[in-house]
């Protein structure tokens, strides 16, 4: 974990002067079905460790597996990493990102440009997850914070 972290800190932790996105974020799949909410606690080696859920969980629901853009930004990142497995990261400006997690498939590499709705990924299983599922993330200059705030309200 900590080497994963280390390696997105400098790119979480930037803002960049412009703000792509515009109101409010957009659920990334097409039927939310929500598996595991922001802030579960996370037991693993039989209770020896314990870390908080640091974002939403989207079960698969739908007739796809199809995983949107959220909201407008350039994709950062969209490689293989070792706990997040297959993921990307859109920059939104100001110093939000939305980190999508677990893919099967990328649809987007760094530098493009992304609207919301755009088909970034194909939800799947990798790196450390139990089964098929989207874990998305909204991380404010390297922190995370609740995912549902940034879905069911809007930012002027």
């Amino acid at each position: 974990i900590a080497e994963e972290d280390s390696y997105l800190e400098p790119i979480l932790s930037q803002a960049s002067q412009e703000r792509y996105w515009d109101r409010r974020f957009i659920y990334p799949v097409d039927e939310p079905c929500i598996g595991s909410l922001y802030g579960q606690r996370r037991d693993y080696n039989n209770g020896n460790f314990f870390f908080y859920h640091t974002g939403l969980d989207f079960t698969v629901c739908a007739q796809n597996l199809n995983v949107y853009a959220a909201a407008a930004g350039e994709v950062v990142v969209s490689e293989a990493l070792y706990v997040k497995g297959n993921a990307i990261v859109i920059d939104h400006g100001w110093g939000v990102y939305s980190i999508y997690a677990h893919l099967a498939e990328f649809r987007v590499q760094a530098g493009d440009i992304v609207q919301p709705g755009d088909l970034i990924g194909i939800i799947g299983n990798t790196g450390r997850s139990a089964g098929p599922h989207l874990h998305f993330e909204i991380d404010i200059l390297g922190i995370p914070v609740n995912p549902l705030s940034w879905l069911d309200q809007e930012f002027p």
